[in-house]
């Protein structure tokens, strides 16, 4: 089956890092006109295993699930990667190149290197990790002068009314740092 597609526009895309198993080459506009939709930001990334793909546009992380998804090894990615690739050619793409292991492993190494000196980043979310707030933040000190009596016959009674006075100071001075 073959399907009717128009490939609208296109970018080099000049930000991979890669991390990853494929490289995105360029980003590109799609419209279906059997659908009537249009598709942005579809992918056409490559691999040494896989050779070339389409790879669907992808969601913000915060999404559950992707916008919209199809089966990267079915006729309608094939056929779109086909035409992805005839496209990126005819702008002056450049063909990606096989890399030896030992260039893959010392990129990859450089890379973190490089990403570990300029930024920590949390290991489930992968977010940068500033300077924690709570650094600059001064710290209040108040000096309570305390008076201590101490009876020879002191009851209970006094005591409890001892920890109630103590224990008003400390709500007073609570209600007074939280406002």
């Amino acid at each position: 089956m073959t399907f009717k597609i128009e490939i609208r526009g296109m970018s080099f895309f000049y930000s991979d890092d890669g991390t990853r198993k494929y490289r995105t080459l360029a980003m590109a506009e799609v419209y279906l006109p059997d659908l009537a939709l249009t598709l942005r930001d579809v992918r056409l990334a490559w691999s040494p295993d896989r050779g070339f793909v389409a790879h669907a546009p992808t969601s913000p992380k915060t999404a559950p699930s992707p916008m919209i998804q199809w089966y990267h090894r079915g006729e309608f990615a094939q056929q779109l990667a086909q035409e992805l690739r005839t496209m990126y050619e005819r702008m002056g793409g450049k063909m990606p190149v096989d890399l030896s292991v030992k260039e893959q492993r010392a990129g990859a190494a450089a890379r973190r290197i490089i990403e570990k000196a300029t930024s920590r980043r949390d290991h489930v979310t992968g977010k940068v990790i500033g300077a924690d707030p709570f650094d600059d933040a001064p710290i209040e000190y108040m000096t309570v002068p305390a008076t201590f009596h101490v009876h020879e016959d002191a009851s209970d009674t006094e005591a409890v009314e001892g920890l109630a006075r103590t224990l008003s100071v400390e709500h007073q001075e609570a209600a007074r740092v939280l406002g």
